[in-house]
């Protein structure tokens, strides 16, 4: 168990983050206090390592300035419900003696409403070492502090100091501090799941926050909406795991959870989506909306325009925001929900327009969800989340010629890449986990409300439910031109592939004997 030490002379004020499973935040100080969220204030907060105080190399410390009223404080975030009952607890030691005791406090609102209580240390005067780790809690009802309901709860932990409050440095180990509600909450919602193939495990996870033992009720449904006609999978346990099966591909898993406390009040968790690495929509607009790939995602537009494309046929689109000349993909809103762990958009695409306009996207506002991939007003492109980030291309590609766009995001790295032409043009980090969101799919622009719509042609247009690589990221331009692009597998150093062509040859050894034995110093006597 990581611990933190904390030298005070008089407070000591301190807030947490989600950590287990059983807790609303639960904060067990594995890292630098405001490298989590933590505000350290005071004269002379500073940080140090224990590894030289006869602890393990893990553990911290955390030591603030004697002046009164230093402290470290966080707002949880946490929305205060009504008629809930917070249950604050923590575990600490004192170091040293010279600790009193501790002021608990839970507050929220503006101006804050405030709730406290003072415990003291049973284990605290300097001569009588070595102290016991001590327990002490604290609970507010909300019922009682109607004020504080609908606002965001903070939580702070004082040192109080009565001895000698002003000139002394105290020292408080603090195993955890944890918050928890009677009411139960979701904290750790389950996400989509992509197997790589049929036989593999699928692992879900719905981790929740209770005062009360929890039970757990999962259940398979067919089309995303909790009712009465699913089947019940699992055991009653926060995870679920099994080997996947062809039809279970394209269904739907989710969990119903009870304490025993509420146990007529049941919560259910995010519906999340269960997948296979594949190709889940194709649409090659030849003289059609239809999906190419099998799977019924068909699109459609009242007045679909068709012209000559970079194979066959292709769309052709007005950026006009007063209409909706775009396609809409049919029954896509909850099955193409699978892009937390990974995706790939793909598609053709020809236009002269500076503008920023959407060539594919699946997102909404309220809340802000989603992927999506545009033109910028500088011509390049750009392919990333809603959420979490955009990967911003440097390549122009509004030049009046075809040209692959390509999106790919690796929920695993959390890296999001953009392809033109077959070619990595630009790398960029998504934070967070992208979640669901609850429109269609729409090509030629990025949202129903009819944002930024293309202006040009589109045409073979790809996605799939896991992040392609560089070579199959290739293998679709080069399916459409000719002769083949190549890709360097093995990137050399240029310094011995002289020209270039990806292989270390004669012509490499012929250009690093050119320079055998010369001297690239100056002055010239330096060679000598």
């Amino acid at each position: 168990m990581k611990k933190v030490i904390v030298v005070l002379s008089v407070m000591f004020f301190t807030v947490l983050t989600a950590y287990a499973d059983d807790l609303v935040r639960n904060w067990h100080f594995e890292d630098e206090p405001n490298g989590t969220g933590w505000t350290l204030y005071g004269n002379q907060a500073n940080y140090y390592n224990l590894a030289d105080a006869n602890y393990d190399n893990h553990e911290k410390i955390c030591s603030l300035g004697w002046t009164s009223g230093t402290c470290i404080y966080q707002n949880t975030g946490i929305v205060t419900q009504p008629d809930t009952n917070y249950l604050m607890k923590v575990r600490v030691r004192n170091g040293d003696g010279k600790i009193d005791g501790l002021n608990l406090r839970m507050w929220a609102g503006n101006p804050p409403e405030m709730y406290s209580g003072e415990m003291f240390l049973y284990y605290g005067h300097p001569d009588y070492g070595p102290w016991q780790w001590e327990e002490f809690t604290m609970s507010l009802n909300s019922a009682d502090y109607p004020n504080m309901v609908g606002n965001t709860l903070g939580v702070a932990l004082y040192l109080v100091d009565y001895v000698d409050p002003w000139g002394q440095y105290g020292w408080l180990y603090i195993d955890y501090i944890s918050l928890l509600p009677n009411k139960l909450a979701i904290v750790d919602q389950p996400d989509a799941i992509v197997v790589d193939e049929i036989g593999s495990t699928a692992q879900f996870r719905c981790g929740v926050a209770s005062q009360s033992i929890v039970h757990y009720q999962w259940y398979k449904s067919t089309d995303a909406i909790a009712d009465g006609g699913d089947t019940a999978i699992g055991t009653d346990s926060e995870n679920l795991g099994f080997a996947v099966q062809a039809s279970d591909i394209g269904k739907f898993v989710y969990c119903v959870v009870a304490n025993e406390d509420f146990p007529a009040a049941p919560v259910t968790s995010r519906i999340v989506l269960l997948e296979r690495e594949r190709l889940l929509g194709h649409w090659t607009f030849d003289n059609t909306l239809n999906d190419a790939s099998g799977n019924g995602f068909n699109g459609s537009w009242a007045s679909p325009v068709y012209v000559s494309g970079i194979s066959n046929q292709a769309i052709q689109t007005v950026r006009d925001i007063a209409s909706t000349n775009r396609v809409e993909i049919s029954n896509s809103s909850n099955a193409f929900n699978f892009y937390s762990s990974g995706l790939t958009v793909s598609a053709w695409i020809k236009t002269s327009e500076p503008n920023q306009m959407g060539i594919a996207g699946k997102e909404s506002t309220t809340p802000w969800k989603g992927w999506e991939m545009y033109t910028r007003t500088n011509g390049t492109a750009a392919f990333g989340f809603k959420e979490g980030g955009v990967a911003n291309g440097t390549t122009v590609v509004n030049d009046g010629q075809w040209h692959l766009i390509t999106g790919t995001y690796d929920g695993a790295a959390k890296t999001a890449k953009l392809y033109v032409d077959g070619a990595l043009d630009v790398t960029g980090t998504i934070t967070g986990t992208p979640t669901g969101d609850a429109n269609n799919v729409i090509i030629g622009g990025l949202g129903l409300l009819n944002n930024n719509p293309f202006g040009g042609m589109i045409d073979d247009v790809r996605i799939f439910t896991y992040p392609l690589s560089n070579k199959a990221v290739l293998d679709i331009y080069n399916d459409f031109i000719e002769p083949d692009k190549s890709l360097c597998l093995n990137e050399f150093d240029s310094r011995f592939d002289a020209d270039g062509n990806c292989k270390i040859e004669m012509i490499d050894l012929a250009e690093f004997a050119k320079h055998w034995l010369s001297c690239g110093r100056h002055p010239v006597t330096a060679c000598q």
